[in-house]
């Protein structure tokens, strides 16, 4: 208590102060319009106020610029509840200080360095040490940095995140505080409660997934408060997906809406059978046995003839398309040598060149069986098809030839 009264008398004796002093003992206005005056007298009361020798942990004002001023009052009580629980019986927590962070540093003209100042603010007025608490956006989702420091210059930061910030839900800021003084506490949680919201579909057997972990539906009554990605997943539907969050100590139902999954395989369709009825049984007689046969699958055509037949017939007219080209050739030659030397082909040229007239005759001989069969089996593979076509189409694909008097009948 004597260092404490020392220091507090170091304060009040520094001349801004006294002046300050003096225009309060005069009965004339202290402040005036100086900021910084109205600042000490702030830092003065303060002091006057505070608890002397047990007062040993100070925290300051919540700063939260994005948050409105009724939530960060919310969320600076949960503050200092938390320190209190933390630090008693051993310590007790200062009153809150009339200036925030920035107050304090110009009116202590502290270093341009935050640590450094929380260290001086530490030293100035007798706290072992100094909590700030930064809230950084707004409160759909909010970055909380908790900083500790001691008047020897030790510091421990801590930072965490909140979502969906409300009046109800300032006491999830509490876990983050009691980290930085080193005690781990259990983050709040909700419950999330699911229900069906469709007319098809059901729970029972669904795949659960909250923020990506498979979960069963037990876990669901105890969610860390904050905003989650709930996933349901049942056979036979589209995955549902939940976004939102969980609020601290409360009940959040999800209405979960299932819908057909139009890529699933339609279920095999049964064989057809076929019975045949049986006769009534006479009274003595023995029970009659019931014949059952599968009725076989309908065969599409078999074209494998009809292209045999046509690659063939296309083989015979190229042949006997070479053979009409080696007979041409001949008969090009011989006239040729007849022309230089017309004494040789009297009376013809088949008697001065026999052998090339005779190469001639069997090339013309070929060509003619080539084009022969070439138009045979392109006949034939006509047939061939049509009878496929027509026999598919028919059903069983049988054929019947039955003569007739204009001649062979073909019934499909």
């Amino acid at each position: 208590m004597r260092a404490f009264d020392q220091h507090e008398k170091r304060v009040l004796t520094r001349p801004p102060m006294r002046r300050v002093l003096a225009r309060y003992r005069r009965g004339e206005p202290a402040c005036g319009r100086d900021r910084s005056a109205q600042r000490l007298v702030a830092l003065a009361l303060f002091m006057a106020l505070a608890p002397r020798a047990e007062a040993q942990v100070m925290a300051l004002r919540v700063e939260a610029p994005g948050l409105p001023d009724s939530l960060a009052k919310a969320l600076d009580k949960a503050v200092r509840d938390e320190i209190s629980s933390i630090v008693a019986p051993k310590q007790k927590l200062l009153p809150a200080p009339a200036l925030d962070f920035e107050g304090l540093r110009s009116a202590f003209g502290c270093p341009a360095d935050p640590n450094a100042c929380l260290q001086a603010i530490a030293k100035t007025v007798g706290a072992a040490r100094v909590a700030r608490v930064v809230i950084a956006g707004d409160s759909s989702a909010a970055k909380v940095t908790v900083t500790l420091t001691d008047t020897q210059g030790k510091t421990e930061s801590v930072s965490g995140e909140l979502s969906d910030l409300v009046l109800e839900s300032a006491g999830d800021i509490r876990p983050i505080v009691a980290l930085a003084f080193g005690v781990h506490r259990d983050s709040p949680t909700g419950q999330l409660q699911l229900y069906i919201a469709s007319d098809v579909g059901r729970l029972e057997g669904a795949e659960l997934l909250l923020d990506e972990k498979p979960v069963t539906a037990a876990e669901l009554a105890t969610v860390p408060s904050g905003k989650h990605r709930l996933e349901v997943k049942q056979k036979g539907f589209e995955p549902f997906i939940w976004i939102g969050a969980v609020r601290s100590g409360q009940e959040t139902r999800v209405g979960v809406g299932f819908v057909p999954n139009k890529n699933v395989e339609p279920l095999p369709q049964p064989v057809a059978v076929l019975t045949k009825p049986s006769p009534k049984p006479s009274p003595s007689a023995a029970p009659a046995v019931t014949e059952t046969s599968a009725v076989a699958p309908a065969k599409g055509p078999n074209y494998l003839v009809p292209a045999i037949l046509g690659a063939v017939s296309i083989g015979a007219g190229v042949f006997a398309t070479i053979q009409g080209v080696r007979v041409k050739g001949f008969e090009s030659d011989d006239a040729s040598k007849c022309d230089q030397n017309p004494a040789l082909c009297v009376p013809d040229a088949c008697a001065a060149f026999p052998e090339d007239c005779s190469s001639a005759r069997s090339a013309a001989t070929m060509a003619t069986v080539g084009w022969v069969s070439a138009g045979v089996l392109a006949g034939g593979a006509i047939v061939a098809y049509l009878i496929e076509s027509l026999g598919s189409s028919s059903g069983d694909g049988s054929v019947n030839a039955k003569p007739s008097a204009k001649g062979v009948v073909l019934e499909f």
